[in-house]
Parts: C-alpha cells; structure tokens; sequence
C-alpha cells in the first residue's frame, strides 16, 4: 500500500495522540487505518457517523451499472450493479442485495417502482441494504469517509475521474422519486413505514436527523427543493 513516513525529531517517543489531516483531492484520501511501525500495531480509522439514504427508483435498464448517490472523489457510492442488485460501496468495501432486480415483482400498485434504503451504522461498521422494506443484505462495510467530496445525487463521481482518464458507469439510468438522506440509521421499522409510503417528515423520534427530503413536487422541472 501507500503511506508515508512521521520520524520523532528528538529520539525515542510515546504518541499519546496521533490526528492526521489530509488533502481535499484524489489520491490523497483518509487512510483506513494507520500502522505504527515498531510495535505492529493498527490503529483504525475511526469513522463513527451513520446514514440513510431512502429512494423510490425505476430503472429503465438493470444490467447497466448506474448509481444513485455518490461522492465528488472516490468514496461511498449506492445505485444498482453487478447482475442488477441494489449495490452498497465505500470504495474497495462493496457488496450487493440478493435479488435480481430484471426479475422482481413489485406490488402491482407501484408500477414497477421499487423503495430501495441504503444504511450505515459507523459505531458497529454495519451496512444494510433494503428492497421495499425488506432487508437485502447485512454485514462488515468500512468506514464511508475514506475520501473527500461533497455529496452527488444521480452519478457515482462528480466528473473528476473522467477526467483522470476512467471509464466509469454514467448517471442513473430512470425515474426518481421521494429521496430522503438521514444522518442516523433508521430501523426496520421506520423503513418499512417509508416503503409502505409514509412522508419522511412524519419519521418519529427524539431526534429526526433528517438531513434532506427532496420530493419532486415542483412547478419548475429544474428547481428542486429541499424540504426537510
């Protein structure tokens, strides 16, 4: 791997605290976790936020490789990938849901439009992928922030790996609806009322933590609003 070397000025020394603060471009990104050469010890990156990321979606084609939400740089991105799976990643840490979503069928009353959720929990490392209220899959995903930039919602990058010469999968290939990003991980519960349709603003809790909710509801096709 990549790294770089810290050497103590004045001989031996006891780190009593270690912060590393780096660059806001690619390849620069956080590191996972930081080697204290000597010792043999690890020490991890401490990612300890959480997320939810909930979406009504209808992709017009599931054997592209598309993604819903993405990062400016090489972070987190969650869309539908792989054989047409709802598709979890932090950049080196993917896995995907275990339906194939070209043969799933939805309740005749959605019309082919599907409510898929996206959580993480950075106390336990545990990412969940849910497909119409019903878990997909759950298990070990790293820590989201090990890269930088701000949030993009239709695309996996921002523009800046083409950049770079990458050929990487383009935007989101359908229809969006009702996108709500929370900064907690909701539970099965408050996700099995959203895909049974209840408005992400009447989510109850001692604290929302609603961080957006964009609901498509505007007179002018391109503003878009957020409501939360």
């Amino acid at each position: 791997g990549s790294g770089f070397y810290v050497t103590p000025s004045k001989g031996d020394t006891i780190i009593k605290s270690l912060k590393i603060t780096t660059a806001h471009n690619y390849p620069e990104s956080d590191p996972m976790e930081i080697s204290i050469y000597g010792t043999s010890d690890k020490v991890p990156h401490l990612g300890q936020g959480a997320y939810t990321f909930s979406a009504w979606i209808k992709p017009n084609d599931y054997s592209v490789a598309q993604m819903l939400f993405g990062q400016e740089a090489f972070g987190m991105h969650l869309g539908v990938r792989n054989g047409g799976r709802l598709h979890q990643a932090h950049w080196s840490s993917d896995w995907n849901g275990e339906t194939y979503l070209d043969s799933y069928e939805t309740d005749k009353k959605n019309e082919d439009w599907i409510h898929a959720v996206w959580t993480w929990d950075g106390s336990s490392q545990t990412g969940k992928i849910f497909l119409d209220g019903k878990i997909e899959f759950s298990g070990d995903i790293k820590n989201p922030d090990n890269s930088v930039g701000s949030l993009v919602i239709g695309n996996l990058f921002n523009g800046m790996p083409t950049k770079m010469g990458w050929n990487v999968p383009k935007g989101f290939y359908g229809l969006v609806d009702e996108i709500s990003i929370w900064n907690r991980a909701l539970n099965l519960d408050e996700i099995d009322a959203l895909s049974k349709g209840k408005n992400p603003l009447s989510i109850e809790s001692k604290e929302s933590n609603l961080m957006g909710y964009y609901d498509f509801e505007e007179d002018d096709p391109l503003t878009l609003t957020d409501k939360s």
